[in-house]
């Protein structure tokens, strides 16, 4: 994966580009107003010139609206909403686990199970009872092999609806939002083409079931650009990535630790936090801009920055609450973190 973006200017004038050659990912953090987006939206707007499909999760509608209005025509964009007929997909269509090896009935109940549980909070029993329901749904050769066929059949014996009521509930909401059919939404004219598609997940108000879709919807992307053997570089952006857990089972870990190999590459954009998870996975990022950060997170930000040397850290504290809208200090993972534009740190 090959490309450059251009940044802005650092404190002294100079150009800042990120030329990426080996480690794609990218991490924007900073609090609401800080310019965060804006700046994601430049970013943005430069890859599609470069060969480059980038797919944006957009959960607050603020991305879609600004590069509408900021770039127009100019940009091959596309809109894609969640709610629409057009949109579909079925979480238990097996996945291809390596070139040669596709799930089985056990790998996809599991899969399947576990996400509905990391993004609703399910007791672990609940996950239990409904991965065994899915694994014998599967196995019986019922149709139709979709949400909808799997709610039929837990509904069609009464000790598996009363062990499973509660997942059954998040499963007919689930059938409720998206249309669940039998096959997943075709994504080959977008892995092959250069150009922006921003998925809309505004309409869907309940942050928990944004959190399922994400994860559904970055399993769908990881599966078919798996099986696209030459298809173009894609940039996966998930835009306040604060709401969603970073579990290490998860796609959006699997794009970060495993995505380069596959010509994926995850940009992540948040308003700061302390999910150990996330900040693990997130530091690993070769382009990481800090924004000015909510008071409660500068602090520990600057740790990260200053490596908990304490007179860099007190420096890097002043430096990230002083930041003005647009502002950001700039790091690789691999180098020493730059101040862009009028910002100096003490010597």
């Amino acid at each position: 994966m090959d490309y450059k973006v251009t940044l802005g200017s650092a404190e002294n004038g100079k150009e800042l580009v990120w030329s990426v050659r080996t480690n794609p990912h990218a991490y924007l953090s900073g609090k609401s107003g800080s310019g965060k987006s804006y700046k994601l939206r430049e970013l943005i707007a430069q890859l599609p010139g470069q060969g480059i499909r980038c797919i944006v999760c957009d959960c607050s509608n603020d991305l879609s609206f600004a590069l509408k209005e900021g770039f127009g025509a100019n940009l091959p964009l596309d809109v894609l909403d969640l709610r629409s007929g057009e949109f579909s997909m079925n979480p238990l269509e097996s996945m291809q686990l390596t070139e040669e090896e596709w799930e089985s009935a056990v790998d996809i109940s599991s899969r399947f199970a576990e996400t509905l549980r990391a993004a609703y909070h399910l007791h672990d029993a609940q996950m239990v009872y409904l991965s065994n329901a899915a694994k014998e749904f599967l196995m019986s050769g019922r149709t139709p092999r979709s949400i909808h066929g799997l709610i039929s059949y837990i509904r069609s014996d009464p000790e598996l609806l009363k062990r499973t009521q509660t997942a059954l509930y998040r499963l007919e909401n689930l059938a409720g939002i998206v249309r669940c059919g039998e096959y997943n939404y075709d994504w080959n004219k977008q892995l092959s083409s250069p150009g922006i598609t921003v998925i809309k997940f505004d309409t869907i108000q309940d942050e928990f079931q944004q959190s399922l879709l994400v994860e559904l919807l970055l399993g769908q992307l990881w599966n078919q650009k798996m099986e696209i053997k030459d298809g173009i570089p894609v940039v996966l952006v998930l835009d306040e990535c604060q709401k969603f857990r970073f579990r290490d089972s998860g796609f959006l870990m699997k794009i970060l630790r495993e995505g380069r190999k596959y010509n994926i590459a995850g940009w992540v954009s948040s308003q700061g936090g302390s999910d150990k998870n996330a900040v693990a996975a997130l530091n690993q990022a070769d382009l990481q801009l800090y924004f000015q950060p909510d008071f409660d997170h500068a602090h520990a930000l600057a740790r990260r920055l200053s490596a908990g040397e304490k007179k860099r850290m007190i420096q890097y504290e002043k430096a990230l609450n002083g930041l003005g809208v647009g502002q950001f200090i700039f790091k690789r993972a691999d180098s020493n973190p730059i101040i862009s534009k009028q910002l100096r740190l003490e010597q």
